[in-house]
C-alpha cells in the first residue's frame, strides 16, 4: 500500500487482517523527494498488556472517505506532511492506535509517535472543523468504560488537535459540537430509560453528563444522574453487572473530577 503528499511516499508492507497470524510485522518505508529517509518493522504498542501475540494489524481507524490505513497529510500547516499509520492489535474491545510520524528538519529524519484510541467507537473522523485549512481529528473519550463492567459504547465526542508534534486535546474549543452530542446521548438516555432497557441506561447516561460538564452545566447534569438513582433508572440485576447503581455514581463523579471535566483539559 502507498500514500503520498507534496514529497513525502509512504510505502506499507503487510499481511491483512485477520490473516495476518503468525506472519511478519508491517514494515513501513518513507521517502522524500525520492530519498529513503525512514523505515522500520512496526512494533506492538507497549499498552498492549493483554499480550495478544504481539499483533500490529494496520487497520483503517479514521473510516469514512479515508479508508486506507495509511495516510500522508500536512496535519499543523508547516508545509512537511505528516504520515499517519493506522493499527489495531486485535480482540472485540481494544485497541485502535495511530503512528504519527513526523520529519524533523534538524535531525533530517522522521521521528514517530503513538496516540492511543481505544474501542472501535473512539476512532477519529479528519474534519476541519474551524476552516482554518488544518484538520482536527474527532473521536470519542474512551476512558470513560473504567467507571463500568459493561462494553460500552457510549463515549463523550473528544477532538483533537496535531500542533508541535503531538495531539492535543481541544474538546471545548467547539461548544457547538459538544451540544449536538449531548442532546444525541440524552434522547438515548431517555429512550433506554422508557422500554425499560436498565442494562443500557448508564452508558448514554455518563456520556451525556460528560458533555454537559464541558458545556458548564453540571449542577443541571449531577441533578439529573441523583433523580436517575432514586428512581431506581441505574439499577441493574446482579448477574449482570458488579457495580451497583450507587458505585456507578461514585464512579462518574471520580472520573468527571479526575479527567478534566469541568475543569482544565489538555493533554
Amino acid at each position: 500500500m502507498t500514500a503520498s503528499g507534496g514529497s513525502t511516499h509512504a510505502v506499507l508492507v503487510y499481511f491483512k487482517y485477520p490473516h495476518d497470524y503468525g506472519k511478519p510485522r508491517p514494515r513501513l518505508a518513507i521517502l522524500r523527494h525520492g530519498e529513503r529517509r525512514f523505515s522500520e518493522i512496526v512494533q506492538p504498542n507497549l499498552r498492549d498488556h493483554a499480550g495478544r501475540n504481539g499483533r500490529v494489524i494496520p487497520y483503517a481507524v479514521h473510516g469514512g472517505i479515508e479508508s486506507k490505513p495509511l495516510l500522508v497529510r500536512d496535519l499543523d500547516g508547516d508545509g512537511e506532511p505528516e504520515v499517519l499509520l493506522d493499527l489495531f492489535w486485535g480482540g472485540q474491545r481494544c485497541c485502535l492506535w495511530t503512528r504519527v510520524y513526523r520529519y524533523d528538519r534538524t535531525q533530517s529524519r522522521y521521528a514517530p509517535a503513538n496516540h492511543f484510541w481505544g474501542n472501535f467507537q473512539d476512532g477519529y473522523r479528519l474534519r476541519d472543523l474551524d476552516e482554518d485549512g488544518l484538520p482536527e481529528f474527532v473521536a470519542a473519550d474512551g476512558r470513560i468504560e473504567t467507571i463500568s463492567d459493561h462494553y460500552y459504547s457510549a463515549d463523550p465526542i473528544q477532538i483533537w488537535s496535531y500542533r508541535r508534534s503531538r495531539l492535543r486535546d481541544v474538546t471545548e474549543r467547539f461548544p457547538q459540537l459538544i451540544g449536538q452530542d449531548a442532546r444525541h446521548w440524552r434522547a438515548v438516555f431517555l429512550r433506554q430509560r422508557e422500554r425499560k432497557h436498565f442494562r443500557w441506561v448508564r452508558e448514554p447516561l455518563s456520556a451525556w453528563v460528560a458533555d454537559e460538564y464541558l458545556l458548564g452545566r453540571s449542577e443541571h447534569a449531577n441533578h439529573a444522574v441523583e433523580l436517575s438513582l432514586r428512581r431506581g433508572d441505574l439499577d441493574v440485576p446482579r448477574s449482570e453487572s458488579r457495580v451497583t447503581a450507587l458505585m456507578y455514581v461514585r464512579r462518574l463523579r471520580v472520573f468527571l473530577r479526575t479527567s478534566g471535566y469541568g475543569g482544565q483539559r489538555g493533554a
